[in-house]
């Protein structure tokens, strides 16, 4: 008989009892940057990430982005997910130190301000010191970096 999908899910799971976290055990992403350590299940014919799918089982729907309240990405606790758009995702990470381009919020601030004061991403970056392409995806929000 086929396994529910919840059933696959939780079938993979440890659960920490110091952390409250249901750490993934199963399949995770391949890649050693931001999405190293999420968990991977197929679902719907496709892989996913699965706390996201955790998270529509549970609440019903799938936001734009799905943060982790406890900071372990492999966590699949529903309790420990929320719901968040980038921005409140950027917000989170450098609240709580964990953006690795090594910026600060208010670096992302005033890149906005001198932008909108119509600086040049080559002119903005070079006062910065970051590129004008790591500037254009702050400024248009194509990073999930930035502030806006």
């Amino acid at each position: 008989m086929p396994r529910t999908i919840e059933e696959r899910l939780l079938s993979k799971v440890n659960h920490n009892p110091v952390t409250g976290c249901w750490e993934w055990v199963g399949s995770k992403m391949n890649s050693p940057g931001r999405y190293g350590n999420y968990g991977r299940i197929m679902y719907e014919g496709r892989v996913q990430f699965a706390h996201r799918v955790m998270f529509r089982l549970k609440r019903g729907y799938a936001p734009d982005v799905v943060m982790h309240t406890c900071d372990n990405p492999c966590c699949v606790n529903p309790s420990h997910l929320a719901p968040g758009d980038n921005k409140k995702n950027c917000e989170d990470k450098f609240k709580k130190g964990r953006d690795n381009r090594k910026a600060t919020f208010a670096e992302y601030q005033l890149t906005w301000m001198l932008r909108s004061q119509g600086n040049s991403y080559k002119r903005v970056g070079a006062w910065l010191g970051f590129s004008p392409a790591t500037i254009r995806k702050w400024d248009l929000g194509l990073c999930k970096h930035g502030p806006r």
